[in-house]
């Protein structure tokens, strides 16, 4: 598979034109906003959002929220237009990371350290007519297996301690 970055699809669009995306389950407290808009006023806009042609924002819910908090009323997005978005599940199941909220560091004064510890969730979806249970345990296992082999998740952070999984059968 070939992934690649397409800067034509990148417009300007403004904010009030963009509906969020009605699934989302991701929300954001004013302290992650206000979080967020600091590092926006620092740093600039770094990651950009994702809107579908019809104005549905799919990605950067709280980007938006930290822009409109600095009074910004524009964004800088790819659009996609003519893409189909997956209207169901893979045959090998999906896995959605739901980055959680930093926190506040704990400080080393000798040598000035900053230590954060970050939950991050991952929901994994089955949909499978007939063994389910199967498919999701061998997905599961093969994310502890990857976790297991590079607690640094090749360099992205420090160490990852994974947790047991608490699994929810809900139907979709």
């Amino acid at each position: 598979m070939t992934l690649s970055f397409a800067p034509e699809r990148i417009e300007q669009w403004p904010i009030a034109r963009l509906q969020p995306y009605a699934r989302n389950a991701k929300t954001h407290g004013a302290d992650q906003v206000a979080k967020i808009a600091a590092s926006m006023a620092e740093f600039g806009w770094t990651v950009p959002c994702l809107v579908a042609e019809d104005g549905e924002l799919i990605a950067g819910h709280g980007r938006v929220l930290a822009a409109t908090q600095l009074g910004l009323s524009e964004l800088a997005a790819p659009v996609l237009r003519g893409d189909v978005l997956p209207e169901r599940i893979p045959a090998t199941g999906l896995i959605i990371l739901r980055d959680g909220q930093p926190g506040e560091p704990e400080v080393a004064l000798s040598p000035l350290r900053y230590h954060y510890q970050h939950r991050a969730e991952l929901e994994v979806v089955v949909q499978a007519p007939n063994g389910r249970s199967t498919a999701f345990d061998s997905l599961i296992a093969t994310i502890g297996t990857t976790l297991e082999a590079d607690r640094t998740l090749g360099g992205l952070c420090d160490w990852v301690e994974p947790e047991a999984p608490a699994s929810v059968d809900l139907p979709i």
